[in-house]
């Protein structure tokens, strides 16, 4: 088995994820769709393929399945298949893509967890990269044992919850932007972009530390229009180009924000911002601040995004 460096496949996998992720939304509009396995994982190896992790209802699920086979998507044969969990591959691409149609909130959201924690610590990254090298050539099924014992180790002690939006504490918005993802995108991404948009009205922003990366921190101070001066410090917790950006804030208040980009017709983008609070009652007494700031705040964005050119833009 021949394992590539992630220079070797994962731009192309990206490029891949994001056209997929178009027609199964297209498909399933309320499914909640995950780039997973090794292309979604910074610094991992891979034999090149890509896998998609298709978030929908426990009740929606088998029909889920029906519409992507009636799409042209085909069930992989001998697979683990329940009513939580369907594994499909996609007849529309040259690419080896399979997507995991998961029930919300049954144990095969695994997948996530698994993501998300390797994401977070480039360590873990390293050791599933030596254990990938080194069970490689010793046949397919020791490599599969040998990769489930490490999900398992990792998972296991860690009860990692699911990056999933719990409706009673998190506050949300939505706009849609007269720009590309790639624009939007390049707009969280470039700290001196950032800095000119980010806050509510009237307010600035002097950045101490801003590691763009999965798990990278991003340390600032906000100076509000009366002078008021306000520490801040929050870790990217996901990062997918063009597509998605998961922050958490580490300070009082506590939460989590998450960003989701989609193209929508030409030039223009849906975004969706999703807060989510460290508790139903925190989000519910933070409400009447927080709905006037996030919405000044995509404002600001817009402002940012009407000055940028093409040339401003990889």
């Amino acid at each position: 088995m021949k394992l590539l460096e992630p220079s070797e496949y994962q731009a192309a996998a990206g490029a891949v994820f994001l056209s997929v992720m178009q027609e199964i939304a297209r498909l399933l509009p309320d499914a909640q769709v995950e780039h997973i396995g090794a292309s979604a994982i910074p610094g991992a190896v891979s034999k090149g393929d890509l896998d998609i992790c298709v978030l929908v209802a426990a009740q929606e699920h088998a029909q889920a399945v029906q519409v992507l086979q009636a799409a042209g998507y085909v069930v992989k044969a001998d697979t683990l298949r329940t009513p939580e969990l369907c594994m499909l591959l996609s007849p529309h691409t040259d690419a080896d893509v399979a997507l995991q149609v998961v029930a919300k909130g049954s144990e095969f959201e695994f997948f996530l967890h698994f993501r998300d924690a390797l994401r977070a610590d480039p360590g873990l990254v390293e050791r599933y990269n030596q254990l990938k090298l080194r069970f490689a050539h010793r046949g397919t099924e020791r490599y599969r044992e040998e990769k489930s014992r490490f999900i398992a180790n990792v998972l296991t002690p860690k009860e990692l919850p699911m990056p999933s939006h719990h409706p009673d504490a998190t506050l949300a918005t939505q706009r849609l932007l007269h720009a590309s993802p790639n624009q939007v995108f390049t707009a969280f991404r470039q700290p001196e972009l950032l800095a000119r948009w980010w806050g509510p009205a009237g307010f600035t922003n002097t950045f101490e530390r801003f590691d763009f990366a999965p798990g990278g921190r991003w340390v600032f101070v906000m100076h509000g229009p009366d002078g008021t001066h306000y520490p801040n410090e929050n870790v990217f917790r996901a990062i997918e180009p063009d597509a998605r950006i998961v922050i958490e804030h580490v300070m009082a208040p506590l939460f989590t924000l998450t960003v989701e980009l989609a193209p929508h017709g030409e030039h223009h983008t849906h975004l969706a911002w999703a807060q989510e609070f460290a508790s139903a009652e925190l989000a519910a007494r933070l409400r009447e601040l927080v709905i006037p700031a996030n919405e000044q705040n995509l404002d600001r964005l817009e402002a940012v995004l009407a000055t940028l050119t093409d040339k401003e833009t990889p």
